[in-house]
């Protein structure tokens, strides 16, 4: 399927007016969803076409991120969302409780963390 010549493109500016935490989009994913995540220096956000949805530090709850400053967002193929932030850790997000988990020991890998709960698979370069 390839998009047809005729048909226009749509581009929509969408920033902290919308409700984006922060200006500053360290990483960017759409999901299997089709949400659109936003790590910023200020949380973690998910847009959904209409509105933003901020996940920044809430103190005594283990919901929300626990630090805001978001370095990169993956998603697995269980359709977990993979926050790492910039303390080297990682959060969790499962949608279906609308919750983190937070992993807080990492083994390092390439200088990339990598959780303790993820199989290690070993690669070998040159003529290792």
């Amino acid at each position: 399927m390839s998009p047809k010549a005729d048909e226009p493109l749509l581009f929509k500016q969408i920033g902290t007016r919308e409700g984006l935490s922060q200006s500053t989009v360290r990483s960017l994913i759409v999901d299997r969803h089709g949400f659109i995540w936003a790590g910023t220096l200020d949380g973690l956000n998910r847009y959904d076409g209409t509105r933003f949805l901020a996940y920044k530090p809430k103190f005594g709850t283990q919901a929300m991120l626990s630090d805001p400053r978001v370095k990169d967002i993956f998603e697995d193929r269980h359709r977990f969302i993979w926050v790492k932030k910039y303390d080297n850790t990682f959060s969790c997000y499962q949608s279906e409780i609308e919750s983190f988990i937070h992993i807080q020991k990492t083994i390092w890998f390439f200088h990339y963390p990598i959780p303790i709960t993820s199989k290690l698979r070993t690669a070998v370069f040159g003529s290792g």
